[in-house]
């Protein structure tokens, strides 16, 4: 068994599977922002199951810990977990690390894994080669299913109290992530938005528009950025 809380564990399982050191470690949030996802949650008074949205897993490393978190919170919390499950970071199937690693760590009945892109398609490895693997070569094979959010907003809307976001890294599909999120969030639902710093200057430029509509700032430890959603309440 793997603890989840474990980080050293969690890259060391997929290290021990065959997958560069490298690339699982710079593929996944750090071990801090995890922790200070891990604070804000346990402060938010959360009551009875919280279950959560998780957008981009590639083999697992946040997605275990988040959901450990949510599950010491209250068992019956649930996470689903969207991605296309294209080739990322050179790694093939990704998915099949994540249920590994979910396994490992006793998680299994805790995920609905949802292989899809969360909008529309787009490019895997946000453009870059990655141990030969040219992303735009090979985009026309990259095949999923597409808009998961939409499909899930047209049955489980005011759901989820917490979402992660960490797929895409376009400025536009993020700031359309966010629009076609609104509709699956509970008032007063946790979101984190990964890479808002000045290594992703634009996703930072998301993270401070979004923070003055719908969403009210909770903080950030220079890499994830943590929003409340704070939806309008209707007059007339």
């Amino acid at each position: 068994m793997v603890d989840p809380f474990d980080y050293p564990g969690l890259i060391g399982f997929h290290v021990a599977r065959g997958l560069a050191r490298l690339h699982v470690t710079e593929g996944s949030i750090p071990a801090g922002s995890l922790s200070y996802i891990r604070e804000t949650l346990a402060s938010a008074g959360f009551e009875g199951p919280v279950h959560g949205l998780h957008i981009g897993n590639y083999v697992g490393v946040s997605l275990a810990y988040v959901t450990q978190v949510l599950v010491s919170i209250h068992p019956e919390s649930r996470v689903f977990a969207i991605d296309p499950n294209i080739p990322h970071r050179g790694t093939s199937n990704p998915q099949s690390h994540v249920a590994a690693l979910l396994a490992a760590c006793g998680l299994k009945d805790s995920v609905v894994i949802l292989a899809g892109f969360s909008g529309r398609k787009s490019v895997s490895n946000d453009g870059v080669i990655f141990d030969g693997y040219d992303p735009l070569a090979n985009n026309a094979s990259e095949i999923s299913v597409e808009n998961v959010l939409d499909s899930l907003g047209a049955v489980l809307q005011g759901n989820f109290r917490f979402a992660l976001l960490d797929g895409n890294h376009e400025a536009d599909y993020l700031r359309n992530e966010i629009n076609r999120l609104k509709r699956l969030l509970a008032p007063d639902a946790i979101v984190v938005l990964d890479d808002v710093d000045e290594a992703w200057a634009e996703l930072k430029t998301v993270f401070e528009e979004v923070r003055n509509e719908e969403f009210s700032y909770v903080g950030t430890d220079g890499r994830v950025g943590i929003l409340q959603h704070r939806p309008r309440i209707a007059t007339g």
